[in-house]
């Protein structure tokens, strides 16, 4: 909400929404948890254009780094304030965080937590490292993961040390660490979030190249669950690097039904983006048809969702219409409020891009829980304010504490980290955060009004 009010040019209303979503962040007691979300914040604020707030929460970052006790917290949050001066253009005092926060990375004592800290330290701050230290961090991770048992943990870390070099535009770092995960099925996924990072820069040749070896090992897993989904994986690669019609012959290999929905609406969001109407078209009535073969319609509200709208910007206003509707009527089946509320939200989308602005407005009005609304809120926001009914988009404002944790996610600018980090991993005790109050910022300079390009996530499934 925050950038739909800053891409209106509401200042003011936008700097009020990210202290908000401040104050949310810092109602968390668990100080992980609200590491990350400052960081995500601060990140944010600063490629809002509000450098007085980034640098205030970068600042908190970094104490919140020098004070924890755990290696592994420290190691984040220094992280996080380093990842945050690089967007605001600080590269020095960025490189010697980084630094810092490698060094309270090594200072874990257990194996598995300390390539954890030390992986997450170069994903998430890769970009304020110099090239040389980040390479010589990146053999240093590679040797800790080496004594992990825990094939998994390793395999994961593996995937997102590569995602991060290949933002870096290491292609020879990220293709080594990509050789040397063991799971063909993790491969795959990794694959599919380093085609994400280099569609930001323009440049998914050398991705394009990586897609051959890996579909070859995924040929020669036996048939089952693995297979498919590591098929679907690289399918959504294909999508994603604006290939929808080698896309869509791997997924005629998927039998379920479920997956295949996820694919081929994936594949139709990439046709429309190619500007291919025609096998947009196509994908989504295939799409729609294993939606249908779904036992748990309701579990496929979210596919219907995205082929509406797919359908609705190649033109198809009759047929999104109705698959839209299908969707409502999948999830008004369900009689929980809170299971109806978040599939609302694509609703809702879909709705404004048939043109069909009552209707939209009624399925906000109708999300009674505070984070759906908020984000049921931000969606019709952001439809409004790219079709210029700037008007429209204050239809009302969240009550306290709605869209905790989800009411700011930004989708022009993807986080300062690769999206599948092992969070999961990191097992200790929780501790209650150090920081819970802050003193007002000072206001931003007025920016330029010049919009910062984003590049639109066409993936059907989040990672």
């Amino acid at each position: 909400m925050a950038e739909v009010a800053s891409k209106n040019g509401d200042r003011e209303r936008a700097r009020d929404l990210m202290y908000a979503a401040e104050e949310i962040a810092r109602s968390l007691v668990h100080s992980h948890q609200q590491t990350v979300l400052l960081t995500t914040l601060a990140v944010g604020a600063a490629e809002l254009e509000e450098p007085a707030q980034a640098r205030y929460l970068a600042r908190e970052l970094e104490e919140m780094g020098r004070t924890l006790s755990q290696p592994v917290k420290r190691a984040l949050s220094l992280a996080g304030s380093a990842a945050t001066l690089v967007t605001l253009g600080d590269q020095d005092r960025a490189r010697r965080l980084a630094h810092d926060a490698a060094a309270a990375a090594r200072e874990e004592a257990d194996p598995p937590g300390r390539s954890t800290a030390l992986g997450m330290t170069a994903a998430v701050a890769t970009e304020a490292f110099d090239p040389d230290d980040l390479q010589r961090l990146t053999h240093e991770v590679e040797r800790e993961v080496e004594a992990l048992t825990d094939t998994e943990q390793r395999d994961s870390t593996l995937a997102s040390l590569a995602t991060a070099l290949a933002l870096t535009d290491d292609r020879a770092g990220a293709c080594r660490l990509l050789d040397r995960v063991i799971s063909v099925k993790e491969r795959a996924r990794a694959l599919s979030g380093m085609a994400l990072t280099v569609m930001r820069k323009g440049d998914p040749g050398w991705v394009r190249e990586l897609v051959p070896g890996i579909s070859r090992a995924v040929a020669e897993l036996p048939e089952g669950e693995e297979r498919e989904g590591a098929t679907a994986d690289i399918a959504e690669t294909l999508a994603l690097l604006g290939e929808p019609a080698r896309a869509e012959m791997l997924l005629r290999e998927v039998t379920d039904a479920r997956r295949r929905a996820e694919g081929f609406a994936t594949a139709a969001g990439a046709a429309v983006e190619a500007g291919d109407n025609v096998l947009a078209r196509r994908l989504a009535q295939t799409a729609e048809s294993a939606v249908r073969a779904t036992v748990d319609l309701f579990a496929g509200a979210h596919e219907l969702t995205s082929l509406a709208c797919a359908l609705a910007l190649v033109g198809d206003q009759e047929r999104a219409r109705a698959l839209a509707l299908y969707a409502e009527k999948a999830v008004d089946g369900s009689a929980e409020p809170a299971r109806r509320a978040w599939p609302t939200i694509g609703i809702v989308k879909a709705a404004a891009l048939t043109g069909d602005t009552e209707w939209a407005e009624r399925l906000v009005r109708s999300v009674e829980e505070p984070g759906p609304r908020g984000q049921a809120l931000a969606r019709w926001a952001r439809v409004c304010a790219d079709a210029g009914a700037r008007d429209r988009a204050t239809l009302g404002r969240c009550g306290p504490g709605a869209g905790r944790g989800r009411a700011f996610r930004r989708r022009c600018c993807p986080p300062p980290w690769p999206a599948r980090l092992p969070w999961s991993s990191l097992s200790f005790p929780e501790a209650p955060s150090p920081l819970t109050t802050r003193p007002a910022f000072p206001a931003s300079p007025t920016p330029s009004e010049t919009a910062r390009p984003g590049t639109r996530d066409i993936r059907c499934r989040p990672r």
